[in-house]
């Protein structure tokens, strides 16, 4: 059975950081959909 308490190789904060990267590029992309959103609304509200 796999030890749950043992910490991931090279630590926590390392095991961390790869997430933090998928966070932003994920951040990015709902920010650029959500620019994109706004623009086509006012495209039709005009």
């Amino acid at each position: 059975m796999y030890d749950y308490q043992r910490s991931p190789t090279n630590g926590w904060s390392h095991w961390g950081a790869m997430f933090s990267q998928v966070n932003e590029a994920g951040e990015a992309t709902m920010t650029l959909l959500s620019l994109g959103a706004a623009a086509l609304l006012r495209r039709r509200h005009k």
